[in-house]
Parts: C-alpha cells; structure tokens; sequence
C-alpha cells in the first residue's frame, strides 16, 4: 500500500469564515443564545439594574464562549461530550466486541526440543535464535 507524508498545516486544515471556524461561529451562537436568556431572566423577571443584569449575562454566556475555542481534554467539544454520552450509556464496564480464535498447537521437532534444552537459550534473541536453526 502507498503512502505519502502529508503536512500538518495541509492535514489539520480547517475551513475558515471571516477568520473563524464553524465550531468558533457555533460557540457565539451559543454564547449569544445564553447570554439573551439570562439577560431576559435577570434584567426583566427579576426587575434588577441594567449594570448588574449584563455583568451576569457576560458570565453565563463564557461556557459559550470556551466550548468554541478551547479543547476540554485534547478534542473539540462536541466530540468529548459524544464520548461522554457514550461512556455514560455503557456504564463502568470497558466492552470488547471482537471474536474468539482457539489457540492451535504446531508440531514441535525434536531439532526445536533440543535447541531449547541448551543451557542459556532463554538469553538469545529471537532473530538469533530463529537464524541458527535454518
């Protein structure tokens, strides 16, 4: 199979929009969406100032702000919280899907037995070992 090196700034491109990937444009959104709602909760259902009304605003929407631009443990957002949906629907237990091989035994010569009777045998290398007896 061939193969060909690729470069990082060609392998970890990212379509850009005025300067800002679509998971930077999701996280405004999302920011935009949290900081309206909290907006509307503390400045008109709760009757407080305009002043303090923003300043928890500005808060509430930085998870926004930080799902967009900043990787939780080493992946995007929304491939971490995919992986925790996953973790969580499986419970504790790690799961292996995979199929069982029964283990066959092959035919040991007596040129094989003696070899490995050898005082010191366990001490060579596999390729060494496996060049002497050819």
């Amino acid at each position: 199979m061939a193969s060909i090196k690729i470069h990082q700034d060609v392998f970890g491109f990212e379509r850009r929009r005025k300067g800002f990937t679509n998971r930077q444009i999701t996280g405004f959104g999302i920011a935009a969406v949290l900081a309206v709602s909290a907006m509307a909760v503390f400045w008109y259902a709760l009757q407080l100032d305009v002043t303090t009304s923003i300043t928890i605003a500005t808060v509430a929407s930085l998870p926004g702000l930080m799902i967009g631009f900043f990787p939780i443990e080493g992946m995007p957002a929304e491939e971490f919280v995919d992986r925790l949906a996953n973790a969580a629907a499986r419970g504790n237990a790690i799961t292996w899907e995979g199929e069982e091989v029964e283990f066959e035994r092959g035919e040991r010569t007596k040129e094989y037995v003696r070899e490995t009777k050898r005082k010191g045998i366990e001490l060579e290398s596999f390729e060494e070992g496996a060049q002497g007896r050819e």
